[in-house]
Order: structure tokens, then C-alpha cells, then sequence
């Protein structure tokens, strides 16, 4: 399956002026949040104009060196896609409680703790492979735009005094219709101009209408470093336990966030649909944690990979590393020229609301497509139903959460109906699946293991003759198939078999260190006319007719090949 969408692919390299226009779009949907959230919290906190100066120097600077690492991918950190980094508005109540109960100290300390939970998840990201699924990843990209409707549609009538509704209405209605007029191009070229195009039309017809303020621009200093760093200390006290739940709770609900947006942004970054590669996963956690250590050394708020990004790669189909590059570029540049960042913020509000309100609808329809490939049982109905309406109650106050410690947690949308999807998750695989386990050595005895493994699994489900050699058909292929993926010859391996009935159907998982090529992607190139076809194509094409469906998560520690099977009409 292709997407012909996608203009250009990571590693190539679109002209300069797309790339610098790509990175100028990215930064006009992602400066408000980055740049606000830390002055929002300064100013809740009740902390000095310096600090509060400080604290968003700080944010742009790292929103820029992040976005350039994460496009980069330095050994194993870093995406090697677009993704941008920036200030996690999540945290903005617990941020403003530990500024107030223990000032940057304890913010330092909260935030470097928070920094090892998003290391060590990234290390040991396969033991959260039945969290991490589609199904959860896509209840957070529905929750993110549900949870940010009052912000964006809030920001319509911030406009100067003397500006009626009406006007600031009809320059958030003329810039959408800008950005459709582009989207609804029958070029796709046009596409990447979209969001441009609409800043330029929302922004023109507001100097029309007199409430364009150039004033900030003006007074903006060319060149200067405000504020100035508040020094570093640890605050190990009663107040930093009593948070630190919080903060950790908060900090597993955007990494499963950031999760969801690193398998997107490789969904919707080839023209060639591939598999994901959960090595890059990693990347992008462990880009995230290392750069949440330089804001919790800079004594602000955590870091957080911005989903606006991905959506706006879909939408342009400019998925190259180089744009994240510029942006970073662009975001550095802010942090040192004022008068830059003050041209951004000058936009008026009604046009920024008129953006966010297509990316935010889009996020949505990203989060419904990324629930309909987690499948439509019984049981992924009801975790998305359930999680996505508790999360619109407790978003919206609907339902009373009291205060203290729970209310800070579950007075987010995103927290608690993304929580709620991982709690019945876990219940349900919990519940449901007891799995039937084997380890043995990977070598010339695995092979005689597993199919005796096979014959007991059959015999104890009562299966035929007939499905029972269909199984043990699938164990024979799938070893070949790994083995001849193997990259680690001479080492001792192990290999770990597991087997669970999932609504009716036989899901066998093999892990192992044999990583190679993804067999989904090998098995996509069968049918494709390619010059030279994988070695083991006689297994893969055998293990694709037996099997119901094939996956293939790679991890930099760790394969895991599972292969369902649906046995039951075999006889």
C-alpha cells in the first residue's frame, strides 16, 4: 500500500525555500504553547520577571536544540524524523506547586526524577508492548484535541478592545477557508503551502480590519539573552515525595503520548507503507528523556514532543529530517532574537484559532484510524468507549474529582481517560489471556521444542489432525524465517514462545535477539515488482498463506515476532 501523499520522504531534501517554509509553519503552530506555558506557570508561581524571562529563554532555546536532535539521530537517540520538542503543558499545576512549595530547586529535582521514568521506559520499551498498542495510542490523539477545544475556541475573541466578535470571527473564518481553498488543490504540491497561505490571508484581512498590533515587534530588542538562570539546587524534602506521584503519573501519560506520535510520524513519513520500527521508538524516548534533563537543569517546566507536528506532516506531506533541522534552527533563533519571536507572536489570535482548529480536527480523524487498526472486538469497544467518555467528563468537570492529589491528576482528559485505557487494557490481557510459555535454546534443537510444544497446545484445545499440522507448519516456517534474520551468529541466543486464544484465534509471539530485516516488510516486497527478493522467500511466502496476520516489533534489545492464526475452520 502506498501513500502518494508524501512530497518528500525523511532523508531526501526539498528546495530551501520549502524546507525553511515547512520550519517557519511548524513554528507558528508550536511557538504559543512552548513560549506561554513557562510564563503562564512564572506568573501562577508568583516568581520574579526575571525568572519568568529566564524560564522562556530557557523553553526556546531547548525547543530548538530537542527538534535538531530528534531530526538528527544521534547513535540511539533522536528520531530521524520530523518531531518537534518543547514545554508539556500537562504539567503547568504541578510545575506551579513545586515553584510555590520549594521553588527551582525542587523543580530541578522533580524533573531530573521524571527524566530517568522516560529513560528507563525507552530501555525497556518491549515489556509496555501490550500498553503501547493502537488502540491507546489513538484514545490520546482523540483526547488531545477534545481537552484543547476550549483553549483553541477561547483564543477567538482575544483580540484588542474595540475589535467586535464579528470581525474576529470573520478573520478566523477567511483563514480556514484559505487553508481549504489550498488542501482541496487537485495538486498535492499545493498542500505544503497551506498553512502559510492562511497565516498570510488571516493576518492581512486583520490590518485591514485595524487589530494587527505591531507594536511588540517594534519595541522587540534585535539581540539579547533575558532574564537570567536561578542557579542549580536539590530539594529532596516532604514536598518532593508528595509530588513526585503526581509527576510520575502525569509523565507515563505523555510518554505514552510521545509513544503514540513517534509510530504515527512513520506512518504518514514513506510513500511506501513499512512496518513500524520501534528502534526509532526508542530513539525518540530516549531523545526526550536526555532533553528533559537540560529543562529540569534549567530549572522549568518538563519537555514534550508536540502531535501538531505529525498532523502537519500529513497534512503537507513533507516528512524531511531537514525541516525539523530549520525548525530547531528557527527556535534557537527566537530564544536570541527577541525581535523574531515578537513577529510570531504578533499573529492575532483569531488566525491561530483558525489553525489549530484543522489540526486538531485532524488529530482526531488520526486518532480514530490509529483505534480502527487496534481491530473492533468486543473488548477494544468498550476500553475506547469507556476511556474516551470518562476523559470528556473529567476534562470538563462533569465528573467531581474533590481536590488535593487526585484532583490534579484526573482534572486532565488526557491523564485520566488515557489512564483509564491502560488500566483496562491490562485488565482485559490480564483476564482474558494466559498465555502458555517456553524457553529454549535458539539452535538445532529449537526446532523439535517448538513443534512438541505445538502438539501439546493442540492436544489440550482438542484440535484435528489438520490443525494440527497447520500449526505446526507455521512454528517450522516462522523459525526459518528468523533464523535466516538472524544478525548475531556465533552468540549464544534464546528463544521465548508464547501462546494465548484471543477471541477465538491461536496468537503465537517469538522473541528473540534475531533481528535482520522486518518480515512485515519482507513479506509486503512478495507481490511488489523488486529487483532482488529476500533469500528465505520460500518461508515467508509459506508462513503468509498459513498465518491470519504477521507483526514485527524490533527493539534494539529485542525481536518479537507474533503470528496469529485463526485454526478454527481448518479441518
Amino acid at each position: 500500500m502506498s501513500n502518494d501523499a508524501v512530497r518528500y520522504e525523511p532523508p531526501e531534501s526539498p528546495p530551501e525555500l520549502v524546507s525553511w517554509s515547512m520550519g517557519f509553519q511548524t513554528c507558528l503552530l508550536t511557538v504559543g504553547p512552548i513560549a506561554l506555558s513557562p510564563l503562564v506557570v512564572a506568573q501562577a508561581a508568583d516568581m520574579s520577571d526575571e525568572y519568568a524571562q529566564w524560564a522562556v529563554f530557557a523553553a526556546m532555546l531547548l525547543a530548538g536544540l530537542g527538534t535538531i536532535l530528534q531530526a538528527m539521530q544521534v547513535w540511539r537517540v533522536g528520531a530521524g524524523y520530523r518531531i518537534t520538542a518543547g514545554s508539556s503543558f500537562a504539567f503547568i499545576p504541578l510545575v506551579t506547586l513545586a515553584l510555590l512549595e520549594g521553588g527551582p530547586p525542587l523543580v530541578i529535582s522533580l524533573g531530573l526524577a521524571t527524566s530517568l521514568v522516560r529513560i528507563l521506559m525507552a530501555l525497556r520499551l518491549a515489556w509496555l508492548r501490550r500498553i503501547v498498542t493502537p488502540t491507546v495510542s489513538g484514545i490520546f490523539y482523540m483526547l488531545i484535541p477534545v481537552t484543547l477545544m476550549p483553549v483553541i475556541f477561547g483564543t477567538i475573541e482575544d483580540v484588542p478592545a474595540g475589535t467586535s466578535t464579528g470581525e474576529s470571527l470573520a478573520v478566523a473564518a477567511l483563514t480556514m477557508v484559505a487553508i481549504g481553498a489550498v488542501i482541496f488543490q487537485p495538486s498535492a504540491a499545493w498542500r505544503m503551502w497551506a498553512v502559510l497561505v492562511g497565516a498570510v490571508a488571516g493576518c492581512a484581512a486583520a490590518a485591514l480590519l485595524g487589530f494587527f498590533d505591531f507594536s511588540g515587534i517594534v519595541r522587540a530588542n534585535w539581540i539579547g539573552i533575558p532574564g537570567r538562570w536561578p542557579g542549580f539546587g536539590l530539594d529532596f524534602g516532604p514536598a518532593f515525595w508528595s509530588l513526585l506521584p503526581a509527576y510520575v503519573v502525569v509523565t507515563l501519560s505523555t510518554v505514552i503520548g510521545t509513544l503514540g506520535q513517534a509510530v504515527t510520524i512513520q506512518q504518514v513519513s514513506w510513500r511506501r507503507r513499512r512496518a513500524v520500527d520501534y528502534r526509532a521508538v526508542q530513539n525518540v524516548l530516549t531523545g526526550d528523556g536526555l532533553g528533559n534533563i537540560f529543562y529540569s537543569l534549567a530549572a522549568i517546566m518538563p519537555s514534550l514532543t508536540y502531535p501538531s507536528t505529525v498532523t502537519l506532516t500529513a497534512l503537507t506531506g513533507v516528512a524531511a529530517r531537514r525541516v525539523g533541522l530549520y525548525t530547531g534552527a528557527l527556535f534557537v533563533a527566537m530564544a536570541f532574537l527577541p525581535k523574531l519571536s515578537a513577529l510570531f507572536f504578533a499573529i492575532p489570535k483569531p488566525v491561530v484559532s483558525a489553525f489549530l482548529t484543522v489540526l486538531a480536527a485532524m488529530m482526531f480523524a488520526q486518532g480514530i484510524s490509529l483505534v480502527a487498526q487496534g481491530g473492533s472486538s468486543q473488548r477494544q469497544v468498550f476500553v475506547v468507549g469507556v476511556s474516551f467518555f470518562l476523559g470528556v467528563g473529567f476534562e470538563f468537570g462533569m465528573i467531581p474529582t474533590g481536590s488535593g492529589f487526585w484532583a490534579s491528576i484526573l482534572g486532565s482528559g488526557i491523564t485520566a481517560g488515557g489512564g483509564t485505557a491502560i488500566l483496562l487494557t491490562v485488565l482485559g490481557d490480564v483476564i482474558s489471556l494466559r498465555p502458555t510459555r517456553l524457553a529454549t535454546a535458539f539452535d538445532d534443537s529449537a526446532l523439535p521444542t517448538v513443534l512438541s510444544f505445538a502438539d501439546r497446545w493442540a492436544e489440550r484445545h482438542g484440535w484435528n489432525p489438520t490443525q494440527t499440522n497447520r500449526l505446526r507448519l507455521i512454528c517450522e516456517e516462522t523459525l526459518a524465517t528468523l533464523a535466516e534474520g538472524a544478525t548475531d551468529e556465533g552468540a549464544a541466543r534464546r528463544l521465548r514462545l508464547s501462546a494465548v486464544v484471543d477471541e477465538g484465534v491461536t496468537v503465537l509471539e517469538f522473541v528473540s535477539h534475531a533481528q535482520g530485516e522486518n518480515v512485515a516488510d519482507l513479506m509486503a516486497m512478495l507481490d511488489k515488482d523488486v529487483a532482488t527478493l529476500p533469500e528465505n522467500e520460500l518461508s515467508l511466502r509459506l508462513l503468509r498463506g498459513l498465518a491470519t496476520s504477521v507483526e514485527h516489533r524490533q527493539y534494539h534489545d529485542v525481536g518479537i515476532l507474533t503470528v496469529r492464526a485463526d485454526l478454527r475452520a481448518v479441518g
